[in-house]
């Protein structure tokens, strides 16, 4: 069990997954621009905020965005 420990503590965690999103940060991202703290966004812009969002734009705190 220890060595197990010892191995959990040391491993690599990968800390998001964003892929194509420029000046952006969150998780599960994708080709989006200007997004900050936005999760499970795709093709967005200049999104703050947001969970789970699908090709919008100049948005700020919302959730379950469809456009």
């Amino acid at each position: 069990m220890e060595k197990f420990q010892e191995v959990e503590k040391n491993k690599i965690t990968k800390y998001a997954n964003v892929v194509k999103s420029e000046n952006s940060y969150g998780d599960f991202q994708t080709d989006n621009k200007n997004c900050m703290a936005c999760y499970d966004v795709n093709g967005s812009e200049d999104c703050r905020y947001v969970t789970v969002g699908v090709e919008i734009k100049n948005v700020v705190d919302a959730n379950n965005i469809y456009l």
